[in-house]
């Protein structure tokens, strides 16, 4: 009798430790604060080096500066800083260095770059220089793991252009020769709307432009589309 009512307390007890154990749950924040490593490219927090090559589209409607868009574009490269909220919620900001390249046609310019060689130039250029910020708001899909994973970014860039040159180049008897002239914008700091679809390591940007370089010329190219890469998993 002792025993089977000693057998009898002690599976008692069991059951009630084991439902105990069942019905406990972990709240979502407790989780999300010892499950989720904090680093890592779905972690709570990640940096990881990035480069984009965009290209510039024709106009849909008014007028543009005259550019050969086959020969003009944009690249960046720097630093994407992420902070994770929720599976689906992120958002950081990307710091960068941009070089942008405008192929224009040769008539352009006279004027300013050596006016006084009436020899025709074989080539002539806007380079322009800046370093920027884009902040992001990132919506995550899919399932992911620990890696950057399938995402949809909405950004705006401000841009700071340390740097503008317009360029001349001549080639004649084989002999190079090349004028160069610094030429401030009138507007320094330039602003962009993005968008960027994300696929783990690579990205497609779309970016549009806000205001114009040189308040004096038509606008420069303003839509871009291109692709970024994420060196990482």
């Amino acid at each position: 009798m002792k025993k089977s009512l000693l057998f009898t307390i002690i599976v008692f007890i069991g059951i009630t430790a084991s439902a105990q154990i069942v019905h406990e749950k972990i709240s979502d924040y407790d989780f999300y604060k010892t499950m989720i490593p904090k680093y890592g490219p779905n972690g709570k927090f990640f940096v990881y080096p990035e480069f984009s090559f965009s290209m510039y589209t024709p106009p849909i409607a008014g007028d543009q500066f005259a550019i050969k868009y086959l020969k003009s574009f944009k690249t960046s490269t720097g630093a994407d800083f992420k902070l994770r909220f929720t599976n689906w919620l992120s958002a950081g900001t990307d710091l960068n260095l941009n070089f942008i390249r405008y192929k224009t046609e040769t008539y352009y310019f006279d004027a300013i770059i050596a006016p006084q060689d009436t020899t025709f130039p074989s080539n002539t250029y806007i380079k322009i220089y800046q370093i920027g910020a884009s902040p992001y708001i990132r919506l995550n899909y899919g399932r992911r793991g620990n890696t950057i994973g399938k995402y949809i970014d909405f950004s705006l860039s401000v841009n700071y252009t340390f740097l503008a040159k317009f360029v001349k180049k001549y080639k004649e008897n084989g002999i190079k020769q090349q004028y160069s002239l610094v030429y401030n914008p009138t507007n320094k700091l330039t602003y962009e709307l993005n968008t960027r679809l994300g696929f783990r390591w690579w990205a497609i940007i779309i970016s549009y432009r806000l205001n114009n370089y040189y308040t004096y010329y038509a606008p420069m190219p303003k839509l871009s589309v291109g692709v970024q890469f994420a060196f990482s998993k």
